[in-house]
């Protein structure tokens, strides 16, 4: 009965009723569109960078600043900044190893350096890669010309289009086999390595604001930022290699003594250290424990579960000085940014809803004041205050609900034209806060839900006042107004 009422007073006042409709289904519309958009971005970012640079879960030792895979988050202190090793690297695989929902995992070199190629000078991003598992891992990078890095190889691999900017600059096209000066400062001075140009690649669906990226064997990272590796297993040097700590001091200067017995031969062969190097360049080897990687990325057999894995991990990571992120944090800047403007956006959002309710607000009290007499007969024949406030919340439900429903159709109409459309992203930065060139906004079936519950929030606040105005209405009004 009070729904039949209800729909009788709408269509009655058809004035306001269309005003009130009007204002719902713009305010509904705005919000279905803007977070379909900041929802799609979310979700193209996820993609590539998962696909691309980060997997689906980062290790990386804690730290004050705040940082990616890239770096610092933030410019000024990203210059001062040194990525930490980790530290109890076998233990760490260790746990991953345990972990049933990791599918896979890698490890991971970064560090920037000043790259010489065709005689042109570039600021550069570079990874320090595994190749035995990297290039398995992150099914987004293809080869254009050349090979990926092989195991024990020492080389480079540059994006094709810092490929094609380097050519357009210097008019000289790129051979593989070419060399690439990798220079760095540290703290004992400058680090120079040469590496040939291995191969081109691509990132898939990418585009960044940044180009110039460079994959080479983790031992030459290494050398340029200067890190060392080490163990923390049980081995102990032979006596005959630190005799010298008890050794006579005065024996140090002095002339070599025949004592009659063959000297220990104390150097290291050939073959030895080059099966230390390959213990140390492969991250699942054991033994080596820290000190010669900066991440351990690692992909999950369901990514979605991606914070439940985290919080599985992090008690057992927090020993070691270790957290694990997710990709969002392990991305950096362009991810945060991104998570940064739903806050913006929903935040401004609230502040049009506010308006947009003192509207609505100042509406049903105008056609309220106009139902004086109806309310106060209502009451003079006996309707319980519970049929007034049934009646009017009735009233601005359903007109809430129509509003919402004409607003996601609006909205989706308006998505269906912008995919048809096939805008093209020509600004790099917009580019890469979509993770992708051209605009696509994918149907989202929970944001329906959500915005319809979004319109119907904002009928049932609207009214609460009238309704209490409502309700102070008494009898005696009914007579007044004849």
């Amino acid at each position: 009965m009070i729904f039949f009422c209800a729909l009788r007073h709408l269509v009655r006042n058809r004035k306001n009723t269309r005003i009130i409709t009007l204002l719902i289904m713009v305010i509904t519309a705005l919000f279905f569109m803007g977070n379909s958009l900041l929802s799609e971005s979310s979700r193209g970012l996820k993609q590539t960078y998962t696909r691309n640079f980060t997997g689906d879960i980062v290790i990386k030792m804690k730290t004050d600043v705040s940082m990616s895979i890239f770096g610092a988050n933030t410019p000024a202190i990203g210059e001062f900044f040194t990525i930490p090793v980790l530290k109890h690297y076998e233990a760490m695989t260790s746990i991953l190893g345990e972990c049933g929902e990791i599918a896979s995992f890698t490890s991971q070199v970064t560090g920037a350096a000043v790259a010489d190629i065709k005689n042109r000078r570039y600021n550069c991003i570079i990874f320090g890669i595994d190749p035995d598992h990297y290039f398995s891992l992150f099914d987004g990078i293809t080869i254009q010309r050349g090979h990926f890095l092989k195991p024990g190889e020492e080389g480079g691999m540059i994006t094709a289009s810092f490929a094609e900017q380097i050519t357009k600059e210097t008019k000289k096209k790129l051979s593989i086999g070419d060399p690439i000066l990798l220079t760095t400062m540290g703290r004992s001075g400058f680090k120079i390595r040469e590496v040939p140009l291995a191969g081109i690649y691509t990132y898939s669906d990418m585009k960044l604001p940044v180009n110039e990226f460079i994959i080479t064997d983790p031992q030459t990272l290494r050398d340029l930022n200067e890190i060392m590796f080490g163990t923390d297993g049980d081995y102990k040097p032979p006596e005959d290699s630190v005799d010298i700590l008890t050794d006579d001091p005065d024996s140090l200067f002095g002339e070599t003594r025949d004592s009659g017995v063959p000297e220990p031969d104390t150097s290291i062969s050939i073959e030895h250290l080059q099966s230390l190097l390959q213990r140390e360049s492969t991250p699942h080897a054991t033994g080596w424990v820290g000190g010669n990687w900066n991440f351990i990325i690692a992909r999950l057999h369901n990514s979605h579960a991606d914070a439940k894995v985290i919080k599985k991990l992090n008690p057992l990571l927090a020993p070691y000085d270790a957290e694990a992120v997710d990709w969002r944090t392990a991305a950096g800047s362009s991810a945060l940014l991104v998570l940064l403007l739903g806050f913006v956006f929903n935040g401004g959002f609230i502040l049009v809803m506010i308006a947009g309710i003192i509207g609505i607000i100042n509406i049903l009290l105008i056609s309220l004041f106009r139902r004086t007499r109806e309310i106060g007969t209502l009451r003079a024949i006996g309707a319980s205050d519970s049929y007034i406030l049934g009646l009017i919340f009735a009233e601005n439900l359903i007109l809430s609900f129509i509003a919402g429903i004409l607003g996601i159709l609006f909205g989706t109409i308006v998505v269906f034209w912008v995919n048809a459309a096939g805008i093209n992203l020509a600004g790099t930065m917009i580019a890469s806060l979509m993770g992708r060139q051209v605009l696509s906004i994918r149907f989202s079936f929970p944001l329906v839900f959500i915005s319809l519950g979004t319109s119907l929030g904002l009928g049932f606040i609207s009214s609460l006042y009238p309704v209490y105005t409502a309700l102070k209405i008494e009898p005696i009004v009914a007579v007044a107004k004849g």
